[in-house]
Formats: C-alpha cells, structure tokens, sequence
C-alpha cells in the first residue's frame, strides 16, 4: 500500500504501519507520527501517537491522539489487537523450551499458588475450579477458557464462565 502525504511516499509492507522511504538521521518515520507533528504539534519526549480506533491506516487527525509511552504499553497490553495476538503467537511458535520449563510451567497454572488464574465454573454442576487449565485437566474438556472468553458456545457440551 502506497500513501503520498506531504510530498512524502509512505509505505506499508504486510500490514505494517504507513512508514517513509526514505530516512532522516533517526531512520524512517510514520505518516500517523509524522502528519501529528505537523497539524498539531510536536511529540515530547516519552509520548507516542495513538490511533483511537485501532485502525493504523485510517490517520485522520481526529482519530490520533497523544499518549505516554506507559499509557500505550498498558492500553496495548490489555487489549491487544489480532495483529498483535498473531505476531505473539508466530514468535512463540519458533521458541526453543525445554521439557523441565514446561512441566514447571504446567504445575504452576495447576497449582493453587497462582494467584493470577481466573476461577471458572461450570454452569450446568456448579463445580467451581480454580483455572481453566485444572478444568480442562480435571474434565478432560478443551476450550474452557475460550468458552469463558465467548468465542465458542460450549466445553464438552457443557457452558462455562469465569467468577
């Protein structure tokens, strides 16, 4: 995808954001970036330019916004995009890990020590468990979690929500 601004050609190779051919002294820039600086203003050191919908190719400036480099992390972070989820997911699939790490790692999302896990019951029972993963060790059902998550009707026939 080509987009000419300002004079300047942009280009976004698979689905990456709308970047400049060519660089200054600090590299290429984004049209979102780069078009901000030039209605509104400059970026201060530790802000970024948000996209409000999440659509990094619609750079109309009411749809850009100014945010700490923290408060996009955060933002980001607890609601990832699909693209973000499909890049997390390619560089796992690659990742060299050994047996030990991943049975350490499975007994810690069994273990009742991890305070992180999210309680799940089954609608039907009423069996309260304490993570998807010991529902689904203990049921022998898969998908739990992504039946708390909606994106699947049932587990094993059964329905499932987290508490």
């Amino acid at each position: 995808m080509k987009v000419t601004y300002d004079g300047i050609n942009f280009y976004s190779y698979k689905g990456e954001y709308l970047r400049s051919s060519h660089g200054t002294t600090r590299g290429r820039f984004t049209l979102h970036a780069y078009k901000y600086k030039n209605e509104v203003g400059e970026v201060p050191e530790g802000y970024v330019v948000h996209h409000k919908d999440w659509d990094k190719f619609n750079n109309d400036i009411d749809n850009l916004e100014l945010m700490t480099k923290k408060e996009h992390s955060i933002l980001h972070a607890s609601n990832p995009s699909d693209e973000t989820r499909r890049k997390i997911r390619e560089g796992n699939r690659n990742r060299i890990v050994s047996e030990a790490s991943k049975e350490k790692r499975r007994a810690w999302n069994l273990s009742d020590k991890n305070t992180c896990a999210k309680q799940v019951r089954c609608i039907e029972t009423g069996v309260v468990y304490h993570s998807a993963m010991k529902a689904q060790r203990d049921t022998g059902f898969w998908n739990i979690s992504m039946v708390c998550r909606g994106e699947r009707n049932d587990a094993g026939g059964y329905n499932w929500e987290y508490i």
